[in-house]
């Protein structure tokens, strides 16, 4: 009766309690569909293509464990010379590839760089019960304590800086609350999403789950799974699911064999994303506090409580005895941590304050995998950390560390080289051409959250020599990208930077990079209404005097150069006309075919759609159409191609899948790159200038009279431009009359014309065509040099 029993909860249970933690509990990054997914990747060869210096430390804990910790103690550039605090990131429970049933035989067994003790065998059916007896305390007391001594030995410090994310904050806290003496080794903690109390625990799932969770263990160790999805597991989890589909289906047994199952495991659950492996034991004990309403030690039961603790409940983690510094990180959306327990935590924590993520949608995992985790996380802790270079790495669960856990590793040190070292330079294009770039955000005064990307030296320029800055602004639906897309030796961000200028790319509202907001959310189908809705006078009088000023502070100069292609000159014409005192701002400007004035907008086609622009405007939004291109564009036609294709449009059906589909549009436009999207708005305010041949404000028809104070919409008065500009132009260019050229030269007081010498030069050759540095690029930067301050 024993056996059959335990056979048949085995059965259920391992394959129902790795799905429900995974899925609920792991720190999971999103899958990604990847042709290279089968792959592994060594985290030092990760580093060390970066272009860093790694090292690898072996650490044997006083119970035997071997850890491995991972560091990168500068940047590229860095000097390993200079004193620098260290700071340790540690990571939560997490999952990520089904390594052990993808790498094959010869990789299988030897890529567990953690999951090793001096005498005990974790694969060994003896041993492994008690190699994997220990839950998060033992990893926060005896392998972070070890960690943390011999990082300050190591560095010659006597503090350290400290990150963790879930689980890592656990360790945090039952550290300093056990051992406080270590409260005196930290400079400042940040815990993201830190787990500590859990009287509010939100998912209901899982607080039904953990009532079972002393049975589940019980019945998991009695059958000797003590590691989820360890090497091993994951083999046996697909044997049980399969014997189970097939013990109780009706259909033919030929779809019930192991191979079928994994397909279904893999393709639905996306196993190799959720699962690395862990000790069961540390799932039970979250388990156990989530179904108590506590924070407290393991409960081995009365009688076994009474001989470890001396009392017959485990003693809940004393949190008064935390003293360090601390920040606790949490969102509004999490599911595995609820708001009240974060503020409970924090009026028991003497030091400890607690910051709420601005967008209310952040979730759990966000913290480490959102695309907006850099602004909304990274960025505000970067500016409370003192000059951060040394990075000292913890990786994942420590004593049964895999190398399969690299996805997750990866995204850890992507974020730490972008933010915490500091806009680490980052080579772009060519890597012999040695030219580095930083990137910055910047958030302007309606919430917008701008990219800056800045060039401060050429390939032998010397950064410590003063020198003008120069920015770069693209047209629509373009984005900075536009200055670097013919390559080092033609395109201008690279011949301005190799000549001496300080060089900066911006990046307007809603474009690539830029289509982030503190608030809103452009994907969101209420919120991307008022997200989009922006034209380019928006840029020219909000977005381009934040990244002047900013610039401007951050180089300590007055002035700059400006060139502008497209609507670059039109936000430039709009900025300096509406705000006529940032005139003193520029030493001289370069505008590229920059559209002002379109009395002769010389494109039929265009001038007739412009005569019912406002009908389209209105029939699109209604549709909820407000953003062209952009990325979803790019989802829309991968759906579209793929449709046509399995429905023999242009071809027959074979290898129709979405993945290829959408492998050769990316191939094609370089996703958001090269297709980096626009307000509709911005189309729609050429339009009614191209309709009424001129160049003014939004239109808003009869409400002109309450927004403007008159029936029609003023003019931009370029009269009050008093900046040194040149306005090149071309003759072939079907998006700029020659004659509206001439007539905005004439009413701007220090404003000259020159023509490209190319007739058959286009609108869009200033910034794509082969010739572009000899007939542009050359002449501008002779006159930038002759008019440098």
């Amino acid at each position: 009766m024993g056996q059959p029993a335990i056979h048949i909860s085995q059965k259920n249970m391992f394959v129902v309690l790795p799905l429900v933690f995974f899925v609920a509990c792991s720190q999971a990054l999103p899958a990604e569909f990847s042709s290279a997914r089968d792959k592994v990747y060594d985290v030092h060869e990760t580093i060390v293509k970066a272009g860093f210096h790694v090292e690898s430390h072996d650490i044997v804990t006083k119970d035997g464990y071997i850890l491995e910790l991972i560091r990168i103690p500068f940047g590229r550039n860095g000097n390993e010379n200079v004193r620098r605090p260290p700071v340790l990131m540690m990571h939560g429970l997490t999952a990520s590839a089904n390594a052990y049933t993808h790498l094959g035989p010869e990789e299988g067994l030897g890529v567990a760089n953690s999951r090793r003790h001096i005498s005990l065998n974790p694969d060994n059916s003896r041993d492994k019960l008690e190699f994997f007896d220990f839950t998060w305390e033992e990893i926060a007391i005896i392998d972070v304590a070890a960690m943390v001594d011999y990082i300050l030995e190591k560095t010659n410090e006597e503090k350290l800086h400290y990150v963790g994310h879930s689980q890592g904050g656990t360790v945090f806290l039952v550290l300093n609350s056990l051992r406080p003496e270590y409260n005196d080794k930290f400079i400042s903690a940040h815990l993201l999403a830190g787990v500590g109390y859990q009287n509010y625990f939100p998912d209901a799932s899982i607080r039904l789950l953990a009532r079972t969770t002393d049975m589940i263990y019980t019945v998991a160790r009695i059958s000797g799974n003590i590691e989820v999805n360890g090497p091993s597991q994951n083999n046996r989890m697909i044997e049980l699911a399969a014997l189970s589909q097939c013990e109780s289906s009706d259909v033919d047994g030929d779809i019930c064999g192991r191979f079928s199952i994994e397909d279904v495991f893999d393709s639905v659950s996306e196993l190799e994303e959720l699962a690395a492996g862990a000790s069961l034991k540390q799932f039970a004990h979250y388990g156990q506090n989530i179904r108590d309403k506590k924070f407290r030690r393991y409960n081995h039961g009365s009688s076994s409580n009474q001989a470890k603790y001396g009392s017959t409940t485990p003693p809940e983690y004393d949190l008064s005895k935390i003293t360090v510094n601390m920040t606790m990180h949490y969102t509004v959306s999490d599911n595995l941590l609820h708001e009240q327990d974060v503020l409970a935590m924090v009026d028991v924590i003497p030091n400890a304050v607690a910051r709420k993520i601005a967008r209310e949608t952040f979730s759990h995992t966000d913290f480490i995998a959102a695309p907006d985790a850099k602004q909304l996380v990274v960025d505000y802790i970067v500016e409370r950390l003192s000059s951060l270079v040394i990075v000292i790495i913890a990786v994942l669960q420590l004593r049964i560390l895999t190398i399969s856990q690299d996805k997750m590793f990866r995204v850890l040190l992507f974020i730490v080289l972008l933010a915490f070292s500091q806009a680490i330079p980052v080579e772009v294009g060519s890597a012999s051409k040695k030219l580095y770039k930083y990137t910055y955000d910047i958030v302007t005064n309606d919430g917008y959250i701008l990219e800056l990307i800045r060039i401060p030296y050429g390939k032998n320029g010397n950064s410590s020599l003063p020198k003008s800055p120069v920015l770069l602004m693209h047209g629509l639906s373009d984005s900075a990208i536009a200055y670097f897309q013919l390559g080092p030796e033609k395109s201008f961000a690279y011949n301005l930077a190799d000549k001496g200028f300080d060089v900066w790319l911006g990046n307007a509202r809603g474009v690539a990079n830029s289509r982030r907001h503190i608030s809103l959310d452009p994907d969101n189908e209420q919120e991307k209404f008022e997200f989009f809705d922006i034209t380019w006078e928006d840029i020219g009088v909000v977005d381009m005097p934040a990244m002047i000023d900013f610039i401007l502070e951050k180089t300590n100069q007055e002035k700059l150069h400006y060139i502008g292609h497209s609507q670059g000159g039109t936000v430039f014409l709009v900025l300096n006309s509406m705000r006529p005192e940032y005139n003193d701002k520029f030493i001289s400007a370069h505008l590229l075919a920059g559209v002002g004035y379109m009395n002769n907008f010389p494109n039929l086609a265009i001038r007739t759609l412009g005569i019912c622009i406002d009908l389209i405007y209105t029939v699109t939004k209604s549709a909820g159409k407000v953003e062209i291109l952009g990325p979803n564009w790019i989802k829309q036609l991968e759906d579209f191609a793929a449709y046509n294709a399995r429905n023999g449009v242009n071809g027959n059906g074979n290898n129709c899948s979405r993945s290829n589909i959408g492998h050769i549009i990316d191939s094609i436009f370089n996703s958001k790159d090269l297709l980096p999207g626009a307000a509709l708005k911005q189309f729609v305010h050429y339009g009614q200038n191209i309709r009424d041949r001129k160049f003014r404000r939004w239109n808003y028809g009869v409400f002109n009279i309450f927004r403007y104070g008159r029936i029609a919409p003023p003019e931009y008065d370029l009269s009050k431009i008093t900046v040194e500009m040149t306005m090149h132009y071309t003759v072939n260019d079907e998006l700029l009359d020659e004659q509206d050229v001439l007539a905005m030269v004439k009413d701007i007081p220090k404003a000259v014309a020159r023509k490209i010498p190319r007739e058959t030069f286009t609108h869009a050759d200033f910034v794509i065509a082969d010739d572009s540095k000899e007939l542009v690029v050359d002449f501008i930067i002779e006159q930038l040099l002759s008019n440098n301050l």
